[in-house]
């Protein structure tokens, strides 16, 4: 589903199409989400100050994951241009990158005057914007490292973001007069699976731009290893090791196991149907790769989606967020859950209406017949018969 950018206070869409924005918003944006209300203790914290902070936390997204792709597309200028890729900001002169670069930056650091932190809060953000930098910036650029670039692409986009959101819904938490502490456990499980995660969703981004990125000369870890190699680190590791510390993670957290193991277990039965073929010659034809098995849709997705509805079922303040929220991140399953309930609508009521309408129109009738009756016999005016002959 596209994102409509008229329908909001934004910057042009020319600006914003500088910052590659739809390969983030609608995914990075609501997967940190859905890890902000995964970890937020719902019973004890605030509705008001749930989505106070959230909103200082997208706000901080925009402006951490627009100077992240800004910076890496100013120093991939001419090998884009080489691969044929398109690159928004090649078309500005130097001074102009400089200043949206500062900008995003002054975007990214601002909500963190009000959101609650301590030094391992501002120790994780310098970090994570430093990637950024380490990750584009020549002569260090570690996109061109092979697994070094992949463990930094996993650190900035997965690693250091979840472990920054998850800490600050723990500060949330532990607003007054409240008093929440995570155990370790569930820090270690949380920051192995982010780590196993980002890992395997930049592997597989590489898988497939192998072609263009061979063309602009650009050295990773699939021109370098090989797709064959690469594929069968994800079969045998990655993806095996990410789902079994997700299920860890949901494990040690203590809250919500039952929610998220039911939504991990419908997805991943929801995925392995389109490609399960049942046929007379062959009663179990599986045509599935298990190297390109993602569980991104999972996260950006399902994650906000199941917490939301489990908010408002507790709460029923919280069905009024949900359309907002939809109309920001659009959500297939949002999309889904209204036309299911728009059909039921129209089952259950409207079909029926045209009962409702003419019982009442008979109600109204009568009253207005007999009201007029009893109004000609007060007034000594007998009701005409048609059965007598009057005279003429």
């Amino acid at each position: 589903m596209a994102l409509d950018t008229a329908k909001f206070t934004l910057p042009s869409p020319t600006w914003l199409q500088t910052l590659r924005y739809n390969e983030w918003w609608r995914f990075k944006v609501p997967f940190l989400l859905g890890i902000y209300f995964w970890q937020i203790d719902f019973a004890s914290v605030n509705m008001q100050i749930l989505w106070q902070y959230a909103a200082l936390l997208v706000v901080w997204m925009f402006g951490a994951a627009g100077f992240g792709y800004f910076v890496n597309d100013c120093f991939d200028i001419e090998q884009d241009a080489a691969a044929g890729k398109p690159n928004k900001s090649g078309n500005l002169s130097v001074p102009s990158r400089w200043l949206v670069a500062v900008g995003l930056l002054v975007i990214a650091l601002l909500p963190w005057v009000w959101l609650p932190g301590m030094f391992l809060s501002y120790l994780l953000i310098g970090v994570h914007l430093l990637s950024f930098l380490l990750y584009s910036i020549p002569p260090i650029r570690f996109k061109e490292r092979y697994y070094l670039g992949a463990i930094t692409d996993a650190l900035y986009s997965y690693f250091l973001p979840v472990l920054l959101v998850a800490y600050t819904a723990w500060m949330v938490n532990n607003l007054p007069p409240n008093y929440y502490v995570p155990s370790t456990n569930q820090g270690l499980a949380l920051a192995a699976w982010a780590l196993a995660a980002g890992i395997r969703n930049i592997i597989q981004h590489h898988i497939l731009d192998r072609r263009k990125d061979r063309i602009s000369g650009t050295a990773n870890i699939i021109n370098r290893y090989g797709l064959r190699f690469n594929v069968n680190m994800l079969r045998w590791l990655f993806i095996p090791l990410e789902i079994a510390l997700f299920a860890a993670t949901v494990y040690f957290s203590e809250h919500y196991e039952a929610l998220l193991y039911s939504l991990l277990g419908f997805f991943c039965i929801w995925q392995l149907l389109p490609v399960v073929r049942i046929n007379l010659r062959h009663p179990l034809n599986l045509r599935f790769d298990l190297g390109m098995f993602t569980l991104n849709a999972f996260y950006e997705i399902y994650l906000p989606f199941g917490f939301l509805i489990a908010f408002a079922i507790a709460q029923p303040w919280y069905w009024a967020t949900i359309l907002p929220y939809h109309f920001f991140f659009p959500n297939p399953l949002i999309s889904f859950t209204l036309w299911v309930l728009a059909l039921i609508f129209h089952h259950l009521v409207l079909r029926w209406l045209w009962i409702v309408r003419l019982i009442l129109s008979r109600i109204v009738n009568y009253s207005i017949h007999y009201t007029r009756v009893a109004y000609r016999y007060s007034k000594g005016i007998k009701p005409y018969d048609p059965r007598k002959k009057h005279d003429a």
